[in-house]
């Protein structure tokens, strides 16, 4: 289950969450379960974060970091991903259907 500050960090904005991750680079965010459908996490650092099981139907990922994030079965179908970086993420059972996964970054 995520963490209910995590959250609450990534809900103040997308300029908040990357001063956060900055100043927090030992924390591994949990958003493990978050209902973030139709976000707008463009350019979003998300290296390392715990995002299994979370519904990211939607979302804009374009540009986001994700190196490292655990994806396993997260729904990601008709998320916007283009761009982002996807190495060595875990994507095990994620919902791709409809993702768009143009122009991956490195």
């Amino acid at each position: 289950m995520a963490d209910d500050n995590h959250i609450a960090q990534l809900r103040r904005g997308l300029a908040h969450w990357n001063a956060w991750r900055d100043e927090n680079v030992n924390i591994r965010p949990d958003l493990s379960g978050a209902k973030l459908g139709e976000a707008s996490l463009g350019g979003a650092n998300l290296k390392w974060a715990n995002l299994s099981n979370a519904d990211l139907t939607r979302t804009d990922l374009g540009n986001a970091d994700l190196g490292n994030a655990d994806l396993i079965l997260a729904i990601l179908s008709g998320a916007n991903l283009s761009g982002a970086k996807l190495n060595e993420a875990m994507l095990t059972g994620a919902n791709l259907g409809s993702a768009n996964l143009s122009g991956g970054g490195t």
